[in-house]
């Protein structure tokens, strides 16, 4: 019999859930003799044991059983523009939470009364007023502020250009709901709509049908919506039909929401949707016509709730209609920023300790990224990932692929994209790629098949990618034309002295550089004279760099520079005429070292030239974005200039063990080199331990424990431990294939058939959760994927499947220790 158990949602109670698993494992019980008839390996243990496992896994087949002590609790999760840190969810967010809501580039949350809240915060809009740090019930957010409900007085900080934040007399007591626009703020009392801020278009001019038997209110852009008796009514900007009420939404409607310029509603659990349908926003998709339970809208997107799991269409510019897979299920609450998205997603706490950890990512599947049952690793974000970037991320070049998480031995930036070299082969992301947001795409992130292998140097231009191969220079993206339009002036069109002999590369914003036998060679746009080299540039070089319309090289330790030079970018001081080891540029401004001193000069409107006192000495390398600079001092990385997207604030994570350094037009990227302190030739547990901050419960590895205490080690935001590191224990990995395996989960497993290895024999002992013994927990494990054909681990008796033969093998080594 082969029926499969699964898990129930975790908000249907304990006691049921015990009773459906009992009463579904007890059919299973009842067929052991006959399972054991046909597998004679097994049926000494299925007969003997079999009333003996009902027990134990009625009792505690799940650690969420006895029911009484588990709780199911909620946390936030976020995907799609992150410019702001909008979508780096905070450790605070991540448990308790019971409602979640949105402004352009901000996040709101709501737990135990206080309202949290993350990202853009230029006007205040994320600086939670102490007013709003207990007792609040509801929260909405606008572009730029923020609002709340306590005790039936709303709250609102943040902007207040349009008076959106100063809260009327009227909205100071019996206010039932709030709700906000772009630039103007609602309230529900005693079913009339009340309104404040931009009435640029009528938002806050209420209608007479709303001042009574209204239920529920949502913004928009710059319009209002209200729902009355199943009928929607909306008022203000109509531009895009978003105040047109159509035939379909005039009677048995249920629930409202509100886009930039679009309106939707919820009837009979299907999605109404009309207004600006320019990014297919109101195009409703079949999967959202019926089972609908939530709707809410963004910027030319929207999003809905169905059976606990997402579904999202329109605009994904950002990615922000790209479902992570841990929001297929258990989310209760949606919301959408101008172009993120926000849900509140649920996991059970099973052994009730208020943190997410392997006893519950072993019996919540919603969180159990790989869906094997056990917790695997931990994504270890500042000691794992080899690349770090920081800044705008806009076109997804501060996200860091899987691909380059290790073995990263240089990177470069363009305007909009990164680059990494990796064993030979160049990796690329951002702008241009395969998966592009359509803004600057040049294919620059395409890596050509010519680019895979065999490539030992890598630089970034504007638009367009370069390498170098076997002394010779390839170029991609922008630039395979010479238009001299659209960014096309030939700087991807390699000249012939530069298919050979070539030693290093360099890019400037529309141009190429290279350099042969102490020469600069350079093609492109040469608007400013920036590819005419001089003759002082034609032997004797030694590096070479290039900004938007100027070129350095370093020739005898003094600095050359031509081209634009209207910052003075090319006029080149005293101080770096000798002596000078390594160059970098800016868009308009030029950088240099010398004896471990940063210097600097040219264009300082974002105070990039001002050498902070940290980069006077001990700097070993340089690099300039576009009104930003970088360093590096003992393996730290140093930032100052404009800071507006963050890319002068350096993350915990590149301020150690970084070995190099690049930047963007507005983002950073920082190469990690960590050290492998027991000298076993790869990364494992110890060595990401030596940051004792990181290990939380101080058990010498970095586990579930601490990636839950510790927002920032889930990169992912999937509140799961996953391949990125076997981090849970340093030996899990044994066969260093990066996944965990009957190999890997054996490893500390004696050699019971003394055949010279740790195999599926040692396996079969049951140990699914490496507590060292055989226990319920095991039992627990094993249950969530009965049924399941052809597993990776559980088969103990050979079948093809998880079926009552192996529980009942496990029953055999029940209490068995495992672990020498």
């Amino acid at each position: 019999m082969n029926t499969r158990l699964t898990m129930a949602p975790s908000s249907r109670s304990s006691t049921t859930l015990c009773a459906a698993v009992c009463a579904t494992f007890l059919k299973h019980v009842n067929t052991c003799n006959i399972v054991a008839a046909a597998r004679p390996q097994v049926s000494e243990g299925v007969t003997r044991f079999h009333s003996l496992l009902a027990l134990v896994v009625c009792a505690t087949a799940f650690a969420c059983v006895p029911a009484a002590s588990a709780q199911t609790t909620n946390f936030v999760s976020a995907w799609g523009y992150n410019n702001y840190g909008q979508c780096t969810v905070p450790a605070s967010a991540t448990s308790g939470v019971s409602a979640v809501a949105a402004g352009l580039y901000h996040t709101i949350a709501l737990k135990g009364g206080t309202v949290l809240a993350w990202g853009w915060n230029t006007y205040g809009q994320c600086t939670i007023p102490s007013s709003a740090s207990s007792g609040v019930s509801a929260i909405a957010g606008g572009f730029t502020h923020t609002s709340a409900l306590k005790d039936g007085v709303v709250l609102a900080w943040g902007r207040n250009n349009w008076g959106q934040c100063t809260v009327p007399t009227s909205a100071k007591s019996g206010v039932f709901a709030i709700a906000c626009g772009s630039n103007h703020t609602l309230a529900l009392k005693n079913g009339a709509v009340l309104a404040w801020g931009d009435n640029t278009f009528g938002a806050c001019t209420i209608p007479a049908s709303a001042t009574s038997g209204v239920s529920a209110i949502a913004g928009g852009g710059n319009h209002t919506i209200a729902l009355k008796d199943g009928v929607v009514l909306a008022w203000g900007r109509n531009t895009s039909g978003q105040c047109t009420i159509p035939a379909s939404a005039t009677s048995g409607v249920s629930a409202i929401a509100g886009g930039d310029n679009h309106t939707m509603a919820l009837k009979d659990g299907a999605v109404l949707a009309w207004g600006d349908n320019s990014g297919g926003q109101c195009t409703i998709p079949a999967s959202a016509t019926s089972g609908v339970s939530a709707i809410a809208g963004g910027y030319l997107y929207s999003i809905a709730l169905k059976n606990g799991g997402v579904l999202a269409w329109g605009s994904n510019s950002r990615g922000q209609c790209t479902i992570p897979a841990s929001a297929n299920s258990g989310v209760s609450a949606i919301a959408c920023g101008s172009e993120h998205t926000i849900v509140l997603d649920e996991f059970t706490d099973c052994n009730n300790n208020g943190i997410v950890d392997s006893t519950d990512i072993a019996n919540g599947t919603a969180i159990d990224c790989n869906l094997n049952g056990i917790p695997d690793s931990c994504e270890i974000a500042s000691s794992n990932i080899a690349v770090v970037s920081w800044g705008t991320n806009y076109t997804g070049q501060c996200t860091t692929p899987v691909s380059a998480s290790w073995g990263v031995s240089d990177i470069a930036s363009g305007h909009v994209h990164t680059i990494a070299l990796k064993n030979g082969a160049v990796l690329a992301w951002g702008s241009g790629a395969t998966t592009t947001t359509g803004i600057n795409d040049y294919g620059q992130s395409v890596v050509p098949a010519s680019a895979t292998s065999g490539v030992s140097a890598i630089a970034g231009g504007g638009f367009h990618t370069i390498a170098l191969k076997d002394g010779a220079v390839l170029v991609w993206g922008a630039g395979t034309t010479n238009t001299g339009s659209a960014n096309q002036n030939g700087q991807s069109i390699v000249p012939t002295a530069a298919l050979s002999g070539v030693s290093a590369i360099a890019g400037g914003y529309l141009h190429t550089i290279a350099l042969k036998d102490g020469a600069v060679l350079a093609w492109g746009d040469n608007l400013y004279g920036q590819c005419t080299v001089p003759a002082s540039a034609t032997s004797g070089v030694s590096a070479i760099a290039g900004g938007y319309g100027h070129t350095i090289a370093l020739k005898g330790g003094a600095v050359l520079a031509w081209g634009l030079n209207d910052y003075g970018q090319c006029t080149i001081p005293d101080s770096a005429t000798s002596g000078v080891s390594a160059i970098a540029c800016g868009y308009y401004h030029t950088i240099a070292l010398k004896g471990g001193a940063v210097l600097a000069w040219g264009d300082n409107r974002g105070g990039q030239c001002t050498i902070p006192a940290s980069a006077i000495s001990g700097v070993s390398a340089i690099a300039g974005g576009s009104y930003h600079t970088t360093a590096i001092k003992g393996g730290a990385v140093l930032a100052w200039g404009w800071n507006i997207y963050g890319q002068s604030t350096v993350p915990a994570s590149a301020t150690s063990g970084v070995s190099a350094i690049a930047c963007g037009y507005y983002h950073s990227t920082a190469l990690r080199s960590p050290v492998d302190t027991n000298n076993n030739a790869r990364l494992d547990s110890c060595e990401i331990a030596d940051n004792p901050s990181l290990d939380r419960n101080a058990n010498g590895v970095l586990d579930s424990y601490d990636c839950a205490q510790n927002h920032a080690l889930d990169c992912n935001n999937n509140l799961a431990l996953d391949q990125y590191e076997m981090a849970d224990n340093e030996l899990l990995d044994c066969d260093h294939n990066g996944k965990i395996d009957s190999c890997d989960i054996a490893s500390g497993v004696a050699d019971d058939d003394t055949d010279g290895h740790v195999d599926k024999c040692e396996f079969a002992k049951g140990d699914l959760d490496l507590s060292g013994v055989v226990d319920s927990s095991d039992f627990g494990v094993l249950l969530l994927y009965f049924g399941e054909a052809n597993p990776p681990f559980g088969d103990f008796d050979g079948s093809g499947s998880i079926d009552s033969g192996d529980l009942g093998y496990m029953a055999l080594n029940f209490g068995e220790v495992t672990w020498p």
